[in-house]
C-alpha cells in the first residue's frame, strides 16, 4: 500500500465533528499512512485542557481518550492559529494543551498541506 498524507483541519468542537474527526486521523494512522490534525478556532477545544474533558458523544469512550490514543498511534495533532500571538491570546500555551500537541502558526499548516496536496495527498476541513 502506498502511504498516503491526511491533513484535517478541526474547526469545531462539536461532539459530531470533533469525533469523527480524531476517529478519522487514527484510523489512517493505523493503516500506516502519515496524518497530522490542525485543530483551529473553536477546534482548539478539542485540544485544550480541561475543555476537551467536556466534549461528550453518547455511546462513545471520552473524547481526550481518543485524542491521547491517537497521538500514541502516531497522529501529529497541532493547535493553529495565524500567528503564535493569536494563540497566546486565546490561552493557548504548551501548558494548557494536552500532553502530545504543539503549537504552530499558518505558515507551518501551509508548509506541509501544499506540498501533501501536491503529491495527492488529502487536505480537509471539519
Amino acid at each position: 500500500m502506498v502511504q498516503q498524507e491526511l491533513h484535517l483541519v478541526l474547526v469545531s468542537n462539536e461532539p459530531a465533528r470533533a469525533y469523527p474527526a480524531i476517529q478519522l486521523a487514527l484510523g489512517a494512522a493505523a493503516m500506516g499512512h502519515k496524518v497530522k490534525v490542525y485543530a483551529t478556532t473553536a477546534g482548539l477545544d478539542v485540544v485544550k485542557k480541561g475543555t476537551v474533558d467536556q466534549i461528550h458523544f453518547p455511546g462513545f469512550p471520552p473524547l481526550k481518550e481518543v485524542l491521547q490514543d491517537a497521538i500514541k498511534m502516531g497522529v501529529r495533532v497541532a493547535a493553529c492559529a495565524p500567528s503564535a500571538d493569536i494563540l497566546k491570546n486565546l490561552g493557548v500555551t504548551k501548558d494548557t494543551v494536552v500532553d502530545g500537541v504543539v503549537l504552530e502558526d499558518v505558515i507551518g499548516f501551509l508548509n506541509e498541506a501544499f506540498p501533501a496536496a501536491q503529491k495527492g495527498g488529502v487536505v480537509t476541513f471539519i
